[in-house]
């Protein structure tokens, strides 16, 4: 993962995946270039951890999500809940937010932005709208 040149520079050498290996714990050794070249007593201990980046999307479980319910669902009710995975590790990078990118300007219903549960919004009507 890593080369150490001439100088000391510890160089990342293979991509690096915070979410394969997020630390990497290595030795470093230096000897003098003499002609009997002489090794330090010990190796430098040198310890590297990988920050997560944004690098992986959120995933839904289910590519649809379909219920059927009644025009007589009230307001406020629980219809159904969309579930994701996001793979990063940090709580930053893999916090959903969960919002309706298309729907009728009615708005029937709503989404919980952190929770992903759907609610019915106000009331349904059958004639007006069946899907």
């Amino acid at each position: 993962m890593f080369t150490v040149d001439s100088d000391g520079i510890i160089i990342v050498s293979k991509d690096l995946d915070h979410e394969k290996n997020s630390t990497h714990d290595m030795r470093v050794a230096v000897h003098d270039n003499g002609q009997t070249p002489l090794f330090a007593d010990r190796p430098a201990h040198v310890f590297i951890s990988v920050r997560d980046l944004n690098d992986n999307s959120p995933i839904f479980q289910l590519s649809l999500y379909e219920e059927t319910i009644s025009e007589s669902t009230s307001p406020g009710t629980a219809v159904q809940r969309a579930r994701a995975l996001d793979t990063n590790r940090s709580h930053a990078n893999s916090k959903m937010v969960f919002s309706i990118v298309k729907e009728g300007l009615d708005h029937d219903f709503v989404v919980n932005s952190s929770s992903g549960v759907i609610y019915v919004n106000k009331p349904l009507d059958f004639e007006r709208t069946q899907v």
